[in-house]
């Protein structure tokens, strides 16, 4: 719209509504742990309880595991649900504590009894589908790696599991926007009984765009317009319509900016016309007439995406209006300029 070309169209003072933004989240999965086993661990059971805590507690912390399902409420709006026992996850671990005695030689009279303790760990997290859907084994480890060897399993636990978390589908928000504004001039070809009166006219177009959220292809397209007859027989003072057309179209994307729309409407025209319905020679005696006529319309729009805030559209119609005891038909060609915007009319409630 910065465009020298386009300045005129900030006289519409059409600006974009900043558009709802929805934020990513997750199902957690519920840990459930079982107490550690340390087998043949005697001093050292009260530090691996200790270690185990700390596991809990950082895989809590994270935000991907909870521990008390019975808290959990389900988000308002979420419609995947998980099945009952697909997000459990079971945390198992199993430490194994293998003493040795080694002597090492102070003389060779004298030997110095060196008594070493090396640990083996297997952390398992099991589901439902898979007992070991993550498993770790380390074997040999000093006290001091044990411990360091939690904070790494907690690490590489809730990176696992980070990538495998669920994402929360909510219920899409309905939403009608009125999505876009065309004025165009008007070109009038009169067909059949309108031909009798004149054979053209010309006049102008206003028409919006409404677009859905559930169907964003489907597009409802009202339009006024105004017209009058060029040149019309003498008995025919001056000829005025006013149309107001409801219309539904699909939009189809079409290469480099490009779109098609056709379309299909119903409405009714009001008819404003000064002629005399008595005399066939001069001079006439002109009096106004209002007539109301319902009408038809089927019809093409094509539209060239300049930037996104500005079409270029062209449309081509036929059009037909019933009066008492007959029909007219008249061809409609537009060419204008479409001005997008993003303005809401109506939304449900959205969950995020």
């Amino acid at each position: 719209m910065n465009k020298p070309r386009y300045t005129f169209a900030v006289l519409l003072l059409l600006y974009m509504l900043p558009s709802y933004k929805a934020y990513a989240s997750y199902y957690p999965f519920i840990l459930q742990s079982k107490p550690p086993v340390c087998n043949h661990c005697i001093q050292s059971s009260d530090t691996v309880i200790v270690l185990h805590h700390n596991l809990i507690q950082q895989l809590l912390s994270s935000g991907v595991f909870i521990g008390d399902s019975s808290s959990y409420v389900i988000p308002a709006g979420a419609i995947n649900i998980p099945p009952a026992g697909e997000l459990i996850r079971t945390l198992t671990v199993e430490i194994t504590a293998q003493r040795s005695i080694l002597y090492k030689e102070l003389t060779p009279y004298l030997k110095e009894k060196i008594e070493q303790t090396s640990y083996s760990i297997t952390v398992t997290v099991s589901s439902g589908a898979d007992p070991q859907e993550y498993v770790i084994q380390k074997e040999n480890l000093t006290s001091q790696q044990l411990e360091q060897l939690y904070v790494t399993v907690a690490h590489g636990i809730i990176d696992f599991y980070s990538s495998r978390r669920i994402p929360i589908v909510y219920q899409t928000a309905f939403a009608i926007t009125l999505t876009a504004i065309t004025l165009s001039p008007v070109y009038i070809d009169a067909l059949k009984e309108l031909k009798d009166y004149a054979h053209s006219g010309s006049g102008f177009q206003a028409s919006t765009c409404i677009e859905n959220t559930k169907l964003p292809s489907l597009v409802v397209i009202p339009a006024l317009t105004w017209f009058m007859l060029h040149d019309p027989v003498v008995t025919v003072n001056y000829w005025h319509s006013i149309s107001f057309m409801m219309q539904a179209g699909y939009r189809i994307k079409l290469p480099l900016s490009l779109s098609c729309t056709p379309f299909i409407g119903a409405g009714y025209t009001m008819h404003i016309i000064s002629g005399d319905t008595h005399h066939s020679y001069p001079p006439y005696s002109y009096s106004q007439s209002i007539y109301y006529n319902p009408q038809i319309t089927a019809g093409i729009i094509l539209a060239l995406m300049l930037d996104p805030q500005l079409s270029l559209s062209s449309s081509a119609a036929y059009t037909t209006y019933f009066e008492s005891s007959s029909q007219s038909s008249y061809c409609m060609y537009t060419l204008g300029f479409t001005f997008h915007c993003n303005w809401q009319l109506y939304q449900t409630m959205v969950y995020h």
